[in-house]
């Protein structure tokens, strides 16, 4: 009997079977490797808010008994063992910061309320704070100009700024305290019509002043927001009240009625209107945007002297010990042009010239994050806005 050779059919095809389980099954730990390496990345981020949240909390709670202007940072002020193995990885740091500061694409060097980056004039979503290279400077500000380097102010709405600072202590520093201090400066604008344009050659709203080609009608040029200088001290022993509040004066010319521009310190819409056109070479007058100065020279002397403790007017003494000072603002006419229609709110800054800056009115408090991977470590920021003069709060959330 002779045996032929058979066909391998049988063997090809389990051949073929066994090579597709084995591509599905490679296939399937492939999957099933980079989801858990997804959900890792995922529980990872996750880790770091939640520890950036919690060290940005516990910088609040470090700052609750001080005033405006305290500042501090705690390394690893928060950490978790969230794996269970003993050890705690995931930590948080936090910083606060109080104090005005210096804008990087400014040359003169003098410091900013609102912190650069932190102006509520700005569309939502545009302006950030960042600490990218975690060493507690606030990176790529933009410049001077930009809304969110200004702060919004509506119609009806006050507005507090400190004119004082924590030494870190719980003790208050006041002008006359601080080194270097010349100046302060209130800058008043009114927004750009169109928002996407470049807020440095924009078109902006013009308040309706009164004004008709050269013609000029003082009763219809409105004070359109009101200051007052604000605290109290003691003077000999004896409290004494801080109030320093708008001169009105006037004087008549070619029958008209004007503002002395010598001794009245009104706010008022024919004012702003004119410092938006200002120059910040011009040097006979005040810089662009700039309304109300408090410096040693005419007619911001009352201003200055009040900064100062000073009620004699004497140069370089000091009869009042200061305990609270502050500028309060307030828009007390509705903001509108010369059709009528509305102007939406105003923007304002204030520069403070001086080698040690006053407060912010708000304290900012940054909160990161970390967690380590098995390739990497996660990082997650976390940042709260905080008044310190009784204002709103806000809550911004960071990602990488």
């Amino acid at each position: 009997m002779i045996l032929r050779p058979q066909p391998a059919y049988s063997l090809i095809f389990a051949f073929i079977i066994v090579t597709v389980m084995m591509l599905i099954a490679v296939t399937t730990i492939q999957n099933t490797t980079d989801k858990i390496a997804y959900y890792r990345d995922l529980e990872g981020g996750s880790m770091a808010y939640l520890a950036a949240q919690s060290a940005a909390e516990n910088g609040v709670l470090a700052m609750k008994d001080y005033e405006a202007g305290y500042e501090t940072s705690l390394s690893d002020s928060f950490t978790a063992d969230y794996d269970g193995d003993g050890t705690e990885e995931t930590t948080g740091d936090y910083q606060v910061y109080g104090n005005a500061q210096r804008n990087e694409n400014d040359a003169t060097d003098v410091y900013y309320i609102p912190m650069p980056g932190t102006g509520s004039a700005g569309e939502y979503g545009d302006c950030s704070l960042t600490d990218a290279d975690h060493d507690g400077d606030f990176d790529d500000d933009p410049v001077v100009d930009d809304p969110c380097n200004w702060n919004k102010m509506l119609y009806g709405q006050s507005v507090s700024i400190p004119l004082y600072t924590d030494d870190g202590s719980g003790t208050l520093q006041f002008p006359y305290d601080l080194s270097g201090f010349t100046s302060w400066s209130l800058k008043v604008r009114t927004p750009c019509v169109d928002p996407e344009d470049d807020p440095e050659t924009c078109t902006r709203y013009e308040l309706s002043d009164g004004a008709t080609g050269t013609s000029y009608v003082y009763a219809s040029d409105d004070s359109i927001l009101l200051w007052q200088i604000t605290g109290a001290g003691t003077e000999g022993g004896a409290d004494y009240d801080v109030s320093v509040v708008p001169d009105d004066d006037s004087y008549d010319y070619r029958t008209l009625t004007y503002r002395d521009p010598l001794n009245n310190t009104e706010v008022h819409e024919s004012l702003i209107n004119n410092a938006a056109g200002q120059s910040f070479s011009a040097a006979s007058t005040l810089d662009q945007y700039v309304v109300l100065k408090a410096a040693n020279s005419s007619p911001y002397t009352d201003l200055y002297n009040a900064c100062m403790g000073d009620t004699d007017g004497v140069p370089t003494t000091q009869e009042v010990t200061l305990s609270n000072l502050s500028l309060q603002l307030d828009i007390v006419t509705p903001l509108k042009e010369a059709s009528g229609d509305s102007i939406p709110y105003l923007e304002w800054q204030l520069t403070i010239d001086s080698t040690d800056p006053f407060a912010d009115n708000k304290s900012v408090i940054i909160g990161e994050g970390y967690h380590p991977g098995t390739e990497h470590i996660f990082y997650h920021p976390y940042v709260i806005t905080r008044s310190t003069t009784g204002e709103s709060s806000n809550v911004y959330t960071l990602s990488n």
